[in-house]
């Protein structure tokens, strides 16, 4: 009952900006206007709960317009989701690490997230790595293993 009246005290107070580094999906539509971390991370936690930011950027809907073969939507996601993507790959699973091989178009993403999760060390020396440097040491290990397409 608490989740309800959350959700529509949400609704009704919610009216339009961008939703910044909370990414796509429900939450994000949901709080577009509003600004400010504290939106973001509901808009985020909206996101993440009701799994809309994977549909969402699976079917290009929720607000999630993504050109996959650009590389600043790869390092921006993995900037954007650095804590939750590191926590993913040392599990070797998680919605962040499906959301960026879907980026890197791995159609073969168990492969490639025992492969990644193999390189965790390689790929995030610390959580302060550069996201320049994740990127290419994904895209390094997906290349030269030929996990994707």
């Amino acid at each position: 009952m608490l989740k309800i009246f959350s959700l529509l005290f949400f609704i009704s107070i919610s009216l339009a900006h961008s939703y910044g580094p909370s990414g796509c999906g429900f939450g994000s539509q949901l709080l577009k206007y509003k600004k400010g971390k504290p939106w973001n991370i509901i808009a985020a936690t909206l996101n993440q709960s009701t799994g809309s930011q994977t549909l969402g950027m699976s079917s290009g809907t929720s607000g999630c317009k993504i050109d996959k073969n650009s590389p600043v939507v790869k390092i921006d996601y993995i900037q954007n989701n650095k804590i939750a993507l590191a926590n993913d790959l040392a599990r070797g699973e998680g919605e962040n690490l499906s959301n960026l091989l879907f980026l890197y178009d791995c159609k073969n993403d168990h492969k490639a997230k025992s492969l990644l999760k193999k390189n965790f060390s390689k790929i995030f020396q610390t959580l302060n790595s550069d996201t320049n440097k994740i990127h290419f040491a994904i895209e390094n290990i997906i290349i030269q293993n030929k996990v994707c397409s």
